[in-house]
C-alpha cells in the first residue's frame, strides 16, 4: 500500500518575505556594481548574475536597470525622514541646522561595536547614495541611454517634507536646498578628513563641524 503526499505551498507571509529579500538583493547587487565597478558596469544582466537571479525576475520588480538605483535613493530619504524625526523630538537647542548635522553624522559615521559592526544596518552609506544622485539629476551623463521618469524633488520629498514639518517656516524649495546642501558639505567633509593637504591634522568630527557651521544661521522660527 503506498501513500502519497503534497508539498506544502508556502504561505503568504512566507512568499512575501521571500519577494522583499529578492527584491533587496537585487538592489544591493546594483548600488554594489555602481559603486565598485561604475555606471556601465551595472547592467541588468550583471545585477542579475550578482543577486543569484534571472532578468525575467529583474523584470518582476523593475522596469529599467535605473529605477532601481530610484527606489533605492526614494527608501534613503524615508529612513532620513525618520532618523530626522526622532533627533528632533527631544533635540536639546531645536535649531534646524543642528538637528540636521546630528542626523547627518549618522550617515557619514554609524554607531558601531567594539568589534567594529554597524549596529544600525538601515542606515545607508553616504558615499554610496550621494554619487546615485549625482547620475540621476544628470541624465546626459547616463551611459545607460534610458530616461528616468524620477526627478530630484520626487526623490527627496520625504526628506523635505520631514525638514518643513520640524520648522514650518521654511519653504519646500528652502528646504529642498537644506538638505542638498547638508548631504553634500557632510561628504565633503568625509572625503577632507582622509586627505592630510585638507585635514591639517583635524579629526573627522571637527571638520564635520566646520563644515556645518555654514548652516548655523538657519534656525527654527
Amino acid at each position: 500500500m503506498s501513500s502519497s503526499s503534497s508539498i506544502p505551498e508556502p504561505s503568504a507571509s512566507r512568499r512575501e518575505e521571500k519577494k522583499a529579500l529578492t527584491k533587496r538583493s537585487l538592489i544591493d547587487a546594483a548600488v554594489d556594481l555602481f559603486i565598485n565597478d561604475g555606471p556601465e558596469a551595472a547592467t541588468v544582466h550583471a545585477i542579475t548574475k550578482r543577486a543569484g537571479v534571472s532578468p525575467r525576475t529583474f523584470h518582476n520588480y523593475f522596469e529599467r536597470r535605473d529605477d532601481v538605483f530610484a527606489y533605492y535613493l526614494h527608501d534613503v530619504f524615508e529612513n532620513f525622514a525618520q532618523h530626522l524625526h526622532d533627533i528632533a523630538a527631544d533635540h536639546p537647542t531645536g535649531r534646524t541646522a543642528d538637528i540636521l548635522r546630528d542626523t547627518m553624522w549618522t550617515y557619514c559615521y554609524p554607531p558601531q561595536s567594539p568589534e567594529g559592526e554597524i549596529l544600525d544596518p538601515t542606515v545607508p552609506d553616504i558615499r554610496k547614495f550621494k554619487p546615485l544622485l549625482i547620475m540621476l539629476e544628470h541624465p546626459q551623463k547616463n551611459s545607460s541611454g534610458e530616461s528616468l521618469e524620477v526627478d530630484l524633488p520626487s526623490l527627496t520629498q520625504p526628506g523635505t517634507t520631514a525638514i518643513c514639518e520640524i520648522d514650518p517656516a521654511l519653504t519646500p524649495f528652502d528646504a529642498f536646498l537644506l538638505l542638498d546642501v547638508s548631504f553634500s558639505i557632510a561628504l565633503r567633509a568625509m572625503e577632507a578628513a582622509v586627505d592630510d593637504r585638507l585635514s591639517a591634522g583635524s579629526t573627522p568630527r571637527e571638520l564635520y563641524d566646520r563644515a556645518f557651521d555654514m548652516l548655523a544661521s538657519v534656525d527654527r522660527g
